[in-house]
């Protein structure tokens, strides 16, 4: 009896609160918040993107030194880059199915596929980014070091961060 009665009054809610059917505007503004602070992080701050660059120029030398930059602050700079997705990827985790919509019109559920999409593929792409980092570090020391997978990786995940982040300021609930 107190088992079904634990049931009912603990394990039901909690699972309600995490589940698609529970969305609101405000766990969608927070979820889009995270995105904002990585995409800022991978971004706008820095210091890399030169002023009016496109994304697939600023991608293409993502993972190259900054001119004054220390090798120490280089690594930095790309751990930062993997915290700041390792991150988002944890407080996306709601959006990685379809939520139940209040709006369900064919331009919401688009724009909804669109972001679900996106934040579906970005655990694997952080998963695989933290597995290959070690190997990656050891090679910026190295001045022949070519762009390699790692670099396209990395793109591609900063890309799904934009793509949600883009998707979730025209989401409705």
């Amino acid at each position: 009896m107190l088992c079904l009665l634990w049931v009912f009054l603990v394990a039901l809610p909690a699972a309600a609160q995490n589940s698609p059917a529970s969305l609101t505007q405000r766990r969608i503004n927070e979820i889009a918040a995270a995105l904002e602070r990585a995409h800022y992080q991978l971004i706008e701050g820095t210091g890399a993107r030169h002023s009016g660059e496109t994304l697939p120029d600023y991608f293409a030398h993502l993972m190259a030194k900054l001119p004054q930059e220390t090798p120490a602050q280089h690594k930095a700079r790309i751990e930062g880059y993997l915290a700041a997705l390792s991150r988002v990827t944890s407080a996306s985790a709601p959006l990685r199915r379809m939520p139940v919509l209040n709006d369900n019109s064919a331009r919401n559920r688009q724009v909804w596929q669109r972001a679900v999409q996106a934040l579906a593929e970005l655990p694997g792409y952080t998963s695989r980014l933290r597995t290959e980092w070690p190997h990656e570090a050891q090679k910026l020391s190295s001045p022949a070091a070519k762009p390699d997978s790692f670099d396209s990786e990395l793109a591609h995940a900063v890309w799904l961060v934009t793509t949600a982040l883009s998707a979730l300021r025209d989401a409705q609930p």
